[in-house]
């Protein structure tokens, strides 16, 4: 069991977002875990913030670790797949731990801090309590004295066979009052559970045969491989709207179903949702959780706990419906891909199909994206070599740059040991290409760690020269010199550059030679006319 863990903290800023240690108390130790949602001390005066665990048994940062005050329960930890979510928005957006950890939860599963009923202890307590309702179960027999009622007597009769909810027993005309009588006499035990929702249940279950066309069984028949496999993939689906890729969708979904796998399936729009729900709702009933916006915080938590049970095998929804905590997805399908709709616009500001193609990554599923509007397809392919040509030589010309950039970075901090300031020193005279990407470095840098931006820079570049200047500069932003490092790297640049000269140089001969061609044949041709003309001239002159 965990002695320490790292607690990403809410409310951090870029600059202090990292995993801070705290102590487990003995008796919190089996409940904390990876993922779970704690309540820390945090700051001087020790006051009470939200935290998620993401490191176990991590190692303090001092000899004196302040202690948790609190843990919330089992069911509000994040899986494992939705905390390499977390971990996955960290890298790939401007954000901070919290703020990847209350996108992939909804509101309502989400804990604040509040204060015990002493008014002093600090403890966590739920954003949404009204999730749950009164269940009452038959224990045991009505006392012959004083004589039961009609209304006692019919609700032992009711419960009888089963338990029931207290919304169940009003509609039978049976109050409050009296079950809380049955319960006093030990006859009725009454327990919390969750509110049973039933979204869209006036959708008939119809479970009708699929049958497709024959060019709709052909597209069925090429995805089928790739549904079957295990394997993670993508394919495209193009058809004009009408043509019927919808009930491709649902034979798909049948084929994920009856594999024992689950399926994901986005729309860009809410306005868009009722549509597929009808059409999910119609042929596999209750088997299907719906997740968006437009949903009450009651009504979302209530689908998202359903779905965490293992309630649901279907989950459709907008855009944050990819964080569903749906387990062994087979397949997802993103309907009208092409929407700008999949983007988010605040933090964390992510794709719908960076995270889907995530997620498919780890469950061997299938990634299927929908559209039915060929210019994009079109003016992406009518473009690409175009574009290919542009990014060839923006990165040619900054290929030429390197030595120069390089050299003029080691020179900088010899004087100067702020990264960042020698950066935006050399970004003053960089080329215009080479500035567009140091433009990008700076703001991240200066927005997020500054280890993680020289890394992500590395990746861009894809140099081998740059990856040693990065290594470089990462061991002096942790305090150690590398300054032979840097002179090393600044005299190896020196010869890469009178390389790249000798190598100009070296083409100029074959110009030179290419060059002395025609102007020697225009000079001879000249020569020839002039002797012509004079020969012309001394012939007239004889006459």
């Amino acid at each position: 069991m965990p002695k320490t863990v790292g607690v990403a903290v809410s409310n951090a800023t870029f600059h202090f977002d990292k995993l801070y240690t705290y102590a487990v108390m003995p008796d919190q130790q089996n409940a904390v875990k990876l993922g779970s949602m704690v309540l820390v001390p945090f700051g001087r005066g020790s006051r009470a913030r939200m935290g998620v665990v993401l490191a176990c048994d991590a190692e303090p940062e001092s000899a004196k670790l302040k202690y948790l005050f609190d843990v919330a329960p089992a069911s509000a930890c994040l899986t494992p797949e939705l905390l390499r979510l977390v971990h996955f928005l960290k890298e790939r957006t401007f954000c901070t731990y919290y703020e990847a950890v209350k996108a992939v939860i909804p509101y309502g599963a989400q804990y604040k801090p509040a204060v015990a009923a002493d008014g002093v202890t600090p403890v966590l307590q739920k954003q949404l309590t009204r999730h749950t309702e009164n269940s009452y179960r038959l224990v045991g027999g009505l006392p012959p004295k004083p004589k039961p009622t009609a209304k006692q007597l019919a609700a032992v009769a009711l419960l009888g066979g089963g338990p029931r909810t207290l919304n169940e027993l009003e509609d039978k005309g049976i109050s409050r009052a009296v079950l809380d009588n049955l319960c006093a006499k030990g006859v009725l035990e009454c327990s919390k559970v969750n509110k049973s929702i039933d979204l869209y249940s006036s959708i008939p279950l119809k479970n009708e045969p699929i049958t497709l066309t024959q060019e709709q069984q052909a597209a069925y028949d090429a995805l089928l491989p790739k549904l079957e496999d295990d394997a993670p993939h993508s394919a495209l689906l193009y058809g004009v709207t009408g043509s019927g890729k919808t009930l491709v969708f649902l034979k798909l979904i049948a084929r994920c179903l009856e594999q024992g796998r689950r399926a994901l399936v986005l729309v860009p729009e809410i306005s868009l949702t009722p549509q597929m729900i009808l059409r999910l709702k119609s042929q596999f009933g209750r088997r299907v959780a719906v997740q968006h916006s437009a949903l009450n915080h009651t009504e979302r938590l209530l689908q998202w706990q359903m779905i965490q049970d293992g309630g649901a095998d279907i989950v459709v929804g907008t855009r944050s419906a990819i964080f569903s905590p749906l387990e062994n997805i087979g397949l997802i399908i993103i309907d009208e891909e092409q929407e700008h709709t999949y983007r988010s616009e605040s933090a964390p500001r992510y794709s719908a199909h960076e995270v889907a193609r995530q997620r498919a990554a780890e469950n061997g599923a299938l990634l299927l994206l929908a559209s039915a509007t060929v210019p994009a397809i079109y003016l992406f392919f009518k473009n690409y070599d175009q574009l290919g040509d542009t990014l060839k030589n923006k990165y040619a010309i900054i290929e030429d740059e390197i030595p120069q950039f390089i050299r003029s970075i080691e020179s900088g901090l010899h004087t100067d040991r702020d990264i960042i300031r020698v950066l935006e020193r050399y970004n003053r005279i960089a080329s215009p290409a080479m500035r567009s990407e140091l433009e990008v470095l700076l703001a991240d840098m200066q927005t997020s760690n500054v280890q993680r931006a020289l890394m992500r820079f590395d990746n861009r570049m894809n140099s081998a020269e740059i990856s040693r200047l990065v290594a470089a500069l990462i061991e002096i932003d942790r305090g150690t010199d590398a300054t032979m490092t840097l002179q090393y790297l600044a005299q190896d640049m020196t010869t890469l550059h009178r390389s790249l000269i000798q190598k100009e140089l070296d083409k100029r001969p074959g110009q030179m030679r290419r060059a002395i061609l025609p102007s020697g044949v225009i000079l001879v041709v000249m020569m020839f006319y002039i002797m012509i003309m004079a020969v012309v001239t001394s012939a007239s002159s004889l006459f």
